[in-house]
């Protein structure tokens, strides 16, 4: 459904164009590496480091699902209460690298400290993603729930 979503928007010139299209475009990406990512490697814990890695993709690409969202509240409130407003290239391509980027900090933070924080190694029946209860909510919960309260805002 994904990759027919990203297809339907990129290939089609009069979707393409639209600004909600260049916002759906990216969320969509962000979810099918998401889904990607947790379908074939969140139960591969044979390996300490392949391991890690699907665990920071998780993370890091639900995060910038999560970002797109709020993106697509402000773009909602600009559309429907600024009304008038012009969504510049220039507007996107800031948006874009907010959404991208920003989430690599909750990411690369617990990352640095110590790589056990986000999978342990003695566990083999387990699953690839952040074991640790004070990472868990601080980097990944955390940060979803500050979005989750930005839109509320924007939305009220």
């Amino acid at each position: 459904g994904l990759a027919a979503t990203i297809a339907i928007l990129l290939f089609i010139k009069s979707e393409r164009q639209k600004d909600v299209s260049k916002y759906h475009i990216q969320l969509c990406c962000a979810l099918f590496g998401m889904l990607l990512v947790f379908v074939t490697g969140i139960d591969r814990t044979e390996h300490f480091g392949g391991c890690v890695t699907v665990s920071v993709l998780i993370h890091y690409f639900t995060l910038v699902a999560v970002m797109w969202m709020g993106a697509e509240a402000v773009l909602m409130f600009q559309k429907i209460v600024i009304v008038f407003v012009q969504i510049t290239t220039r507007f996107i391509v800031v948006i874009s690298l907010i959404c991208w980027v920003t989430p690599l900090i909750p990411v690369i933070i617990p990352l640095a400290i110590d790589r056990n924080l986000l999978v342990k190694r003695s566990v083999p029946d387990g699953f690839c993603f952040i074991s640790n209860v004070t990472v868990f909510f601080a980097a990944f919960l955390g940060p979803i729930l500050l979005i989750l309260a930005f839109n509320t805002v924007v939305f009220i």
